[in-house]
C-alpha cells in the first residue's frame, strides 16, 4: 500500500503543484519517510498516530503534558437542542520517532 502512494506522489503530485493539497490517513502513513516524501511533493499531511507505534511520540506528549506545554481547547457547539461541547489537547514541535533526525510534527488529540 505505502509504495502505491509513492507511485502516486511520482506520478500526480506534479499536477497540483502550488495548490493547498493536505493528504489524509491513518497510522499506517504516518513514519517520517512516509511524512518526508509528501513534504518533498510541497503537500501537507494529518495522519493518525497509535501510541503503540509511536511510543517516542507518545512519551514526548506525556513529558510535556506535565511540563505545562500541551495546550487545551473547548470547543462548544449547538446540536439540535442541545449543547455538546469537545475537548482537544494539541502541541507544536513534537518528534516523530526516537531515532535522529526525527521530523517535528504537531499533534492534536480530541479528548472526548
Amino acid at each position: 500500500m505505502l509504495w502505491a502512494v509513492k507511485r502516486w506522489l511520482k506520478t500526480n503530485a506534479p499536477e497540483f503543484k502550488g495548490q493547498p493539497i493536505t493528504l489524509l490517513g491513518d497510522d499506517l502513513y504516518s513514519h517520517q519517510p512516509m511524512c518526508q516524501d509528501i513534504l518533498a511533493v510541497q503537500m501537507d499531511f494529518i495522519f493518525t498516530c497509535l501510541p503503540t507505534s509511536h511510543p517516542a511520540l507518545d512519551d514526548w506528549l506525556q513529558y510535556l503534558q506535565v511540563m505545562g506545554d500541551v495546550k487545551i481547547l473547548e470547543v462548544k457547539l449547538w446540536h439540535q437542542n442541545s449543547r455538546q461541547v469537545y475537548h482537544y489537547r494539541y502541541v507544536n514541535g513534537v518528534p516523530l520517532r526516537d531515532s535522529q533526525p526525527s521530523m517535528l510534527v504537531k499533534m492534536l488529540q480530541r479528548l472526548n
